[in-house]
This record gives C-alpha cells, sequence and structure tokens, in this order.
C-alpha cells in the first residue's frame, strides 16, 4: 500500500529568508527567555527566602544556647555497672511558639579533657514553659577509669520551631 504524503505548501511570495527566520526562531526563543527569566527570578526569590530562613535558625538557636537552656547538675555516681556520669538540664522556652530542643552536652575530667559527650532531647515544649531532663552517659568500659571528679558544659543547641506540634 502506498501512501501520499502532500508537499508543505510554498512560502507566501515576498517573504524574505531572514523574515521566514525570525517568524519561525525568533518569536519562540524570545518566548523561552522571558519565561526561563520568570523561573530563574521565581528560584532565586524562594532561595533568597531559605537563606533567611536559616538565618533566622541559627539566631534563634544561638538565643536558646545562651537563655533557653541551663546546666543544673552533673556528676560522676557509681551504679551497678561501675561509673556513670549523671547530668540534669533545665529547658525553658522563652520562644513564642512550641518548640524541640536538641542539647549536646560534653563531660571534662579534671584536667579539662574531653571524656565524652552527652545528648538530651526535649520535645514539644510551649512557650513559656520550663521542664528538666536527667540524662547520662553511655561510657565504654574503662572510660571513666580513674575519673573521681568533672564538670560538663553544653556544646551546642538545637531550637527548632518546624516539626514541634504548633
Amino acid at each position: 500500500m502506498t501512501y501520499y504524503h502532500p508537499n508543505p505548501p510554498p512560502p507566501k511570495p515576498g517573504m524574505s529568508l531572514a523574515a521566514k527566520l525570525a517568524l519561525g526562531c525568533g518569536i519562540p526563543t524570545a518566548l523561552f527567555i522571558v519565561f526561563a527569566g520568570g523561573c530563574m527570578a521565581l528560584v532565586g526569590g524562594a532561595a533568597n527566602e531559605v537563606d533567611k530562613q536559616v538565618q533566622k535558625d541559627k539566631a534563634a538557636d544561638a538565643r536558646a544556647a545562651k537563655e533557653d537552656v541551663k546546666l543544673v547538675s552533673c556528676k560522676i555516681v557509681d551504679d551497678s555497672f561501675g561509673p556513670d556520669v549523671e547530668a540534669k538540664i533545665k529547658v525553658t522556652n522563652n520562644g513564642d511558639k512550641r518548640a524541640n530542643y536538641w542539647i549536646a552536652v560534653e563531660f571534662l575530667d579534671a584536667k579539662g579533657n574531653q571524656v565524652d559527650s552527652l545528648d538530651a532531647y526535649v520535645e514539644n515544649l510551649a512557650p513559656g514553659a520550663s521542664t528538666t531532663r536527667d540524662f547520662t552517659g553511655i561510657f565504654v568500659a574503662g572510660q571513666l577509669e580513674g575519673v573521681t571528679k568533672g564538670t560538663c558544659k553544653i556544646l551546642d543547641v538545637s531550637r527548632d520551631e518546624l516539626f514541634a506540634a504548633n
């Protein structure tokens, strides 16, 4: 079976090659440039908003480390498995939204050497509310051998409002 394919219509008489190229390529190219420029402007604006939020979160974390989290106690105790470190922190949400807190604390021996770090997590703390958390380290055998005194120091506080139940 043979199919008949008609030839494309001949170009309009009097239209120059430059006019044909301008219509055939120029208009679609111009539309693409306008569309791409608009997309880049939207993406650039979104990136700026994300950057602003990251900076705001860093400022909130720095404020929380100074104002919201306080070390209440830190001591070495002897339990059935051997020496361990017990620490207590108090967290007060001084922000205006519910927040989660992750707190990293390091335990230093009497000479100021880091023995290990401890972590605490406070979830969904309401604005103005306070709570205390007791937490212990997970030390391997012998890690606290010979250590009878030490101190705790807050290393980092991460405050998160996004995932708290607001």
